[in-house]
């Protein structure tokens, strides 16, 4: 790629440089948080979470899953969730070499409000964590002429989602629907970066985006006996528009900015789930969800997106203290998904998910904190791509209201008689 050594004249230009750039850039070796849309990010909270993320037929009330699994809150409920990773990047540098990365990040995956409504209505909203992009990705390489410089990828952004949904029960079935507002941003720099010496001069460009736009969520929830239920749900996105930013910095400082109007798309998402209780204390959980990617235009004209199909499954037992103290639940489960872009060498990643988790309640039975812990990994351990291992540890607290009617004066002077 040739060095950028002065400001660019326009949008044409200016877009030109950026595009280069970042075939150049993502034809070598990346991260697989900064493709595409970025990594997935599941925005359950952690009672689901610990059993590997399968929720479609819950009846845990959640934003996250099935918008029918709100019929089952019976008072104001509030959670919120704090999540914390530790990554592990073996990098291959050619010729068998590798370098080893050990990065750390944590996030707010969720917050909700699930609120009961009259004629057995009930409302939620919050804020979820869709996905995210962050990384940066740097490496040593040369002009056409010989020149030693060094060249930098750096990725930012999330979807957000922003749902307001609501829930009924009636014939025995729970049933859901409602609205994610979602906001997609993303900032990128590439940067060239010269020896004093050199004669050449140092580079930035930034290309920021900013879209937003909704979908619709229906889902409904079925009892198939005393033991057994089934659910399934669908979300539906519109496209995206918003803008985007074309910025170049030049070597002494000065820029030029160029905005355009931008669209974009999401994946249409829609899951099945079984829910079984085989015994009084043992609950077992399975889900599918896909993710239909490959037909949905990508924020670059490089990226190969795939469809996705995230499969998940685990447990809960209750442990009974049988009046000696609070119970104690155990859960446990797996799931596994594509990455929804293709590596640099147009292969498919896998993820893999070993999750565990347990909670407790406490403020006598309005509130509780729920653990999880998850391992994964995802890529091959070869010389052409990133292979990384991962832990995450998160806590979900929720805190539950009981509404009851006031008592008015006249009840408060009979009932002291």
């Amino acid at each position: 790629m040739s060095p950028c050594v002065s400001r660019t004249g326009g949008a044409g230009v200016a877009g030109l440089v950026l595009t280069i750039a970042f075939a150049s850039i993502v034809d070598a070796d990346s991260g697989y948080s900064v493709r595409g849309f970025g990594e997935p990010v599941l925005s359950s909270e952690a009672s689901v979470r610990g059993r590997g993320g399968a929720e479609a037929a819950g009846s845990t009330p959640s934003l996250a899953g099935n918008p029918a699994s709100l019929a089952f809150a019976l008072e104001t409920r509030f959670t919120g969730s704090y999540e914390t990773e530790w990554i592990r990047t073996q990098e291959p540098l050619g010729a068998g070499g590798q370098k080893v990365r050990k990065e750390y990040d944590n996030l707010i995956p969720n917050l909700s409000l699930v609120y009961p409504l009259p004629r057995g209505l009930r409302l939620g909203t919050g804020l979820l964590v869709g996905r995210r992009k962050g990384g940066t990705i740097a490496r040593d390489t040369t002009t056409v002429d010989g020149q030693s410089y060094r060249q930098v990828f750096e990725a930012t952004g999330n979807v957000l989602r922003i749902p307001v949904l609501f829930a009924h029960e009636r014939w025995g079935t729970q049933f859901g629907t409602g609205l994610d507002v979602l906001l997609l941003n993303q900032e990128v720099l590439w940067e060239n970066d010269f020896p004093a010496e050199s004669g050449f001069g140092d580079s930035r460009d930034f290309d920021r985006l900013s879209l937003w736009g909704v979908a619709f969520r229906a889902g409904v929830r079925k009892s198939l006996g005393s033991r057994v239920a089934a659910g399934a749900w669908i979300s539906l996105p519109s496209e995206l528009s918003g803008s985007r930013r074309l910025e170049n910095v030049d070597v002494l400082g000065g820029s030029e900015e160029v905005k355009l109007d931008r669209e974009g798309e999401v994946a249409e998402r829609y899951g099945l789930g079984l829910e079984i209780r085989p015994l009084e204390d043992v609950l077992l959980t399975a889900d599918w969800v896909h993710e239909a990617w490959e037909g949905t235009d990508g924020l670059s004209p490089i990226d190969e997106l795939v469809d996705v199909n995230r499969f998940a499954a685990g447990f809960e037992w209750v442990l009974s203290a049988r009046g000696r103290g609070p119970s104690l639940p155990i859960r446990g489960g797996w799931r596994t998904e594509l990455l929804h872009v293709l590596d640099n060498e147009s292969r498919e990643v896998r993820e893999h998910v070993l999750t565990a988790g347990s909670g407790f309640g406490f403020a006598g039975g309005r509130g509780t904190i729920d653990a999880f812990f998850e391992y994964g990994w995802r890529g091959t351990k070869d010389d052409t791509e990133y292979y990384e291992q991962f832990v995450r540890f998160g806590l979900t607290l929720t805190g539950v209201e009981k509404w009851t009617r006031r008592r008015s004066p006249e009840e408060e002077e009979e009932g002291d008689w």
